[in-house]
């Protein structure tokens, strides 16, 4: 195909693939694993060789962001993000460019709380990718950050891991490093890595030792409270030896 379109400028092949593409069957597609993963790497190759042919095409992808194939939607937001970062950089954009630009920074914003982790962790990956590229415009890093900070309460573990290192990015590449209060962040820092070590499970051994410690107590406690008991049996049985057979009488009256 890019020879096609490069060497014979048959640039209308590309929204021809796509389309022919984009008309599969949704639930075909969610059935043929094999085949999805392929036309996933078919679209997002496109993106990165031939990014000025694929504008055309999003149209066409976007329908298919709500389709039932994973897989297809995690490729379509790798698509947006490639589109973003080649074409929509640039500082001097026009207006028509800007709104294409928020448009599918949206689309990756939205995708952030999909139904699935793959496209989860997939679109988090290709934030990661526009932070470090430095594509992300400063009026949408705050939002961006807040949605990520959510996802680190994932239960999947990749996307809490992509999560991490979206947000280590976010700090590392952020424009107002510089002016940001390392010391106010390291004591925040200290309590939060208090709390976490509070939360760790306590040492097998020490746990052990613990228990031991309890039993020892709990022994010793027994051994007074039976000494007493069997003292204070031995003077009753003294108290009924010396007794004569009138107190005797007396006591078991009353």
């Amino acid at each position: 195909v890019e020879m096609f379109v490069v060497e014979f400028n048959c640039r209308s092949m590309v929204l021809e693939v796509v389309r022919e593409i984009t008309r599969l069957d949704t639930r075909e597609l969610n059935r043929d694993t094999s085949g999805t993963r392929s036309f996933s790497q078919f679209l997002i190759e496109l993106a990165e060789r031939l990014p000025e042919s694929m504008k055309p095409c999003i149209s066409l992808l976007l329908l298919h962001l709500d389709g039932e194939s994973y897989m297809l939607r995690k490729s379509i937001l790798f698509v947006l993000a490639e589109m973003v970062s080649r074409i929509y950089s640039a500082e001097n954009l026009d207006d028509g460019a800007k709104e294409s630009r928020d448009q599918y920074l949206e689309c990756l914003q939205d995708h952030i709380h999909d139904v699935n982790a793959h496209v989860r962790s997939g679109v988090l990956q290709a934030w990661n990718r526009l932070c470090k590229d430095k594509n992300i415009p400063l009026n949408r890093q705050y939002d961006v950050l807040k949605l990520v900070v959510g996802r680190l309460q994932d239960k999947s573990t990749n996307v809490r891991k992509q999560a991490i290192q979206l947000l280590t990015s976010l700090l590392q590449f952020n424009p107002f490093n510089a002016t940001l209060p390392v010391e106010e962040l390291k004591e925040q820092y200290d309590v939060e890595l208090k709390k976490l070590e509070e939360m760790q499970p306590p040492d097998k051994e020490q746990e052990q030792a613990k228990k031991l410690q309890q039993w020892i107590d709990i022994e010793k406690e027994l051994e007074v409270y039976m000494g007493d008991n069997q003292s204070s049996d031995n003077d009753k049985d003294d108290v009924w030896e010396n007794a004569s057979p009138g107190e005797v009488h007396e006591r078991i009256r009353h």
